[in-house]
């Protein structure tokens, strides 16, 4: 029974946190579009903008904004994908212990793919003293706290994963079913 009362919870979180996604996606590319403002051929409509691919690139790869609001756009559109999955396998009474370690290790690769790119940023994260970064992890100020906050998250993951002899490659057993991830 109170796997059942979890299970509903866990169900109910996810669906909000997909409905959040997908709510703030629109207002990341309209700040994106400011961002990205091109004087020489005048100012995009809104829907040519967010069917322009390559707005997904940052211009200034040191502009910590729009670095910060690209990769929230990219989260925005990768994420709920993966909480379907995940949804699905609730649905379907899956083991909700392997249910919360398969989302969390999609996350990773999901936000793995969107801040591989970053190195100059990763390296930043080897000067921060260990107060500013409890500080960043708790009350992040600012796109670059909040980018931060992603790599540090990605770094201890990886540690844990490194704990426990994983190297690589897929979480997935080849005995295991490869659609469900």
């Amino acid at each position: 029974m109170e796997d059942e009362k979890e299970r509903i919870q866990v169900l109910k979180k996810f669906k909000v946190y997909r409905k959040s996604l997908k709510n703030s996606e629109a207002e990341l590319l309209e700040k994106l579009q400011n961002f990205q403002k091109d004087i020489n051929t005048g100012e995009k409509s809104f829907k040519e903008f967010e069917e322009d691919k390559n707005h997904l690139k940052p211009l200034n790869h040191d502009d910590a904004g729009e670095v910060y609001i690209i990769s929230r756009i990219k989260i925005a559109r990768a994420i709920p994908q993966v909480l379907d999955r995940h949804i699905i396998m609730l649905e379907e009474d899956e083991d909700l212990d392997r249910i919360m370690v398969s989302f969390e290790y999609q996350v990773y690769r999901v936000k793995k793919d969107i801040y591989g790119n970053m190195g100059d940023w990763e390296v930043l994260l080897n000067f921060i003293p260990e107060d500013k970064r409890f500080q960043i992890q708790k009350d992040p100020k600012g796109p670059v706290d909040f980018i931060l906050k992603d790599l540090i998250w990605l770094r201890e993951y990886e540690k844990v994963l490194e704990d426990i002899g994983f190297s690589g490659g897929s979480l997935v057993t080849p005995d295991q079913d490869h659609d469900k991830f």
